[in-house]
């Protein structure tokens, strides 16, 4: 069941890419906590894998993107970086209802006093972990 606030159809997607815009990996998780991952590059395991996540902790993963995008979206944008060589470039997107909320960056950002990058950053990290990413790309690769 989904956490209140949260569309039955909503889904977040990540993927990452290396330097010159290499995809490592895509990730799709959906609000039942269905995980579909797919490692391309430079990870542990190549190909598709599935797996699962508490539909509760993907709710609280969603609305805190949601709140971002919807309350601090010009903090964000200004914080974050994007450049074609970056060696960990994120784009991560939120979709639920008829909204969708976009996020691209690097981790290394110079933003640790931004709140809401801070919270992107928070989002993403859990997100890996509790998707079990981190056990298909391995620790140097998230």
């Amino acid at each position: 069941m989904p956490t209140d606030g949260v569309p039955e159809n909503a889904s977040i997607s990540l993927q990452r890419s290396g330097g010159a815009g290499a995809t490592l990996y895509t990730v799709l998780i959906q609000a039942d906590g269905r995980v579909e991952y797919h490692g391309v590059n430079l990870v542990d395991a190549q190909g598709r894998r599935e797996g699962k996540m508490s539909p509760e902790v993907f709710g609280d993963l969603w609305l805190a993107l949601a709140q971002t995008h919807n309350n601090d979206r010009e903090a964000y944008d200004a914080c974050r970086r994007m450049s074609s060589d970056a060696s960990t470039a994120f784009k991560l997107e939120v979709f639920g209802g008829s909204a969708s909320a976009y996020f691209f960056g690097e981790t290394d950002a110079p933003c640790a006093d931004n709140e809401a990058f801070t919270r992107v950053q928070t989002a993403l990290v859990r997100l890996q972990t509790e998707a079990s990413v981190v056990d298909w790309v391995g620790e140097g690769n998230l």
